[in-house]
């Protein structure tokens, strides 16, 4: 006839939840079965020895272990604890008390919630994610709105300026509003380029090779070159390398293309000239090509320096028409794993250029 003694141990080792009761120094005095299954021991062989040695395979008391505090305090306490094999439990410390009302023990259950906490981090890690996808899709929504709305709008005005030139039979006002149009529809078709290049690049991962910067530079130059033929553009490029390769892709093109056309846009002058430098050069052990757009355009005032890469999506006159170009050309430098800023052409007077400065690692 079976015991009570019998009935409880049958009972215990018959649940899922590790039950172990220890003394105060933490040496086991009696486990079940889910206890040693865990561990793939026997019941046996883990009779005598420290909690934390067969648990944690450490000689100390493991830290805010909730048997440790229940010990301490002698009151009930719990908590998460993952052991090196990257389980994660929770853990019930109870103090056992004897007829004098001494703590002599304590009886510790565990859950293994590995399972549900592996559960968590994934719903934890998709809302992250959707939030993002949400952020961004807004982002691209508003900005865009924005953007071609003032398109449309140069547009129109074009077109109302276009008639009334007809009418006064102007040849040369007529020209130059086409020109306006043309204009305009070249800057559409690269918002709609950047949107659909900005959201590559958030979707999916994007490779590096071994890139010639000096070629990009020369075709963005003189693709430039042709779509503002109405414009007196000078675009001068000055290195000391005929060829020199960087960490990059074929998005480089995008990224040069964005800045001269950033500086294009915002001068007012009626020559437009730009100086591309290429250098070497060598910072916290990596070599580095260092090069710089330093433009005659309006400049840009030290407080919307650093605003420029951010571009927020609201009707400031000052971020009012840079696009998606400079928020792009960010983008890729930080995929490229570079570094860039942007100074005042001529020190301490923004108003007479910019200088943008790039720094990609070289590839060998």
């Amino acid at each position: 006839m079976k015991t009570k003694e019998d009935e409880t141990s049958l009972v215990l080792n018959s649940i899922s939840e590790l039950v172990v009761f220890q003394d105060k120094e933490h040496n086991i005095k009696w486990v079940n079965q889910a206890a040693a299954d865990s561990v793939g021991a026997t019941r046996k062989e883990l009779i005598g020895q420290k909690c934390h040695r067969v648990w944690h395979n450490i000689d100390i008391e493991c830290e805010m272990c909730p048997v440790s505090i229940a010990i301490t305090t002698g009151q009930p306490a719990s908590g998460e604890i993952m052991d090196p094999l990257g389980r994660v439990f929770l853990l019930s410390g109870s103090p056992v008390r004897d007829e004098n009302g001494d703590v002599v023990g304590l009886v510790e259950i565990g859950n293994d919630i590995t399972v549900i906490k592996q559960a968590q981090q994934k719903s934890q890690e998709n809302e992250i994610k959707f939030r993002e996808a949400y952020n961004r899709s807004n982002f691209y929504k508003d900005l865009f709105a924005h953007d071609i709305n003032n398109i449309f709008q140069n547009i129109q005005s074009a077109v109302d300026l276009f008639a009334l030139s007809i009418k006064e039979n102007n040849v040369k006002k007529s020209t130059e509003m086409v020109d306006i149009i043309n204009e305009q529809i070249i800057r559409g078709s690269n918002l709609v380029s950047n949107v659909r290049r900005l959201s590559q690049i958030e979707e999916e991962e994007i490779s590096l090779e071994k890139v010639e910067l000096i070629e990009i530079l020369n075709n963005a130059r003189n693709s430039l070159l042709k779509v503002f033929q109405t414009r007196t553009v000078n675009i001068k490029l000055e290195s000391d390398f005929e060829k020199i390769y960087v960490q990059a892709n074929y998005l480089l093109f995008d990224l040069v293309e964005n800045i001269l056309i950033n500086a294009i846009k915002h001068n007012l002058n009626p020559d437009i000239n730009i100086l591309i430098n290429v250098t070497r050069e060598k910072e916290g052990g990596i070599n580095y090509i260092k090069f710089e757009f330093l433009d005659n355009g309006i400049g840009i005032p030290d407080e919307m320096k650093q605003k420029i890469f951010l571009r927020a999506t609201n009707s400031d006159s000052k971020t009012s028409g840079l696009g998606l170009g400079l928020t792009l050309v960010k983008k890729l430098i930080e995929i490229y794993k570079g570094k860039i800023h942007v100074e005042d052409r001529v020190k301490d007077d923004y108003s007479k250029g910019s200088k943008f400065i790039l720094y990609i690692p070289e590839a060998i």
